[in-house]
């Protein structure tokens, strides 16, 4: 505990998610291959793929890993691709990146399926899909505004 700053303790996935994005910072930082506009690209706003897997992974990924591992894991007992709850947040991060729209949530294949198609919710699927919307409108906010002009998933 910190008795002056009253923060409590990080549980371990915190801390396993904070040291991700802290090994992604600093390799992205080492090779020059942070976000920038001629740098490598995936399909979420033209973002180099370390710095948007990092938000990625602080936003989406935590609510796949605790509602959807169960099968769309590579180690779930029933495998069901894709595999976006995957453990290892560099495979999830691939899997989900193509069902993600960063320029209007709501229509994000991860939205739609919870909320039109009420696909496996793990409460009420309205309140799923709006838990789902948020993280992904939280990733989109998160990214850096010289990439808000190109739409997620174009080629």
């Amino acid at each position: 505990m910190y008795p002056l700053l009253k923060l409590k303790q990080p549980t371990n996935r915190q801390k396993r998610v904070l040291y991700s994005i802290l090994v992604v910072c600093l390799v992205s930082a080492c090779d020059g291959s942070g976000p920038t506009e001629s740098g490598p690209t995936d399909r979420t706003r033209g973002l180099s793929v370390d710095a948007g897997e990092a938000y990625f992974a602080t936003t989406v990924w935590p609510l796949l890993r605790t509602n959807c591992a169960d099968c769309h894991s590579d180690l779930a007992l029933t495998k069901q691709p894709p595999f976006l709850a995957s453990d290892d947040v560099t495979a999830a991060y691939q899997a989900a990146k193509t069902q993600i729209d960063l320029t209007e949530p709501a229509a994000s294949r991860l939205v739609v399926r919870l909320r039109n198609e009420f696909h496996n919710c793990w409460t009420q699927c309205e309140a799923d899909a709006a838990e789902m919307e948020r993280q992904i409108s939280a990733l989109a906010a998160a990214l850096p505004a010289n990439y808000a002009g190109e739409a997620a998933g174009g080629d």
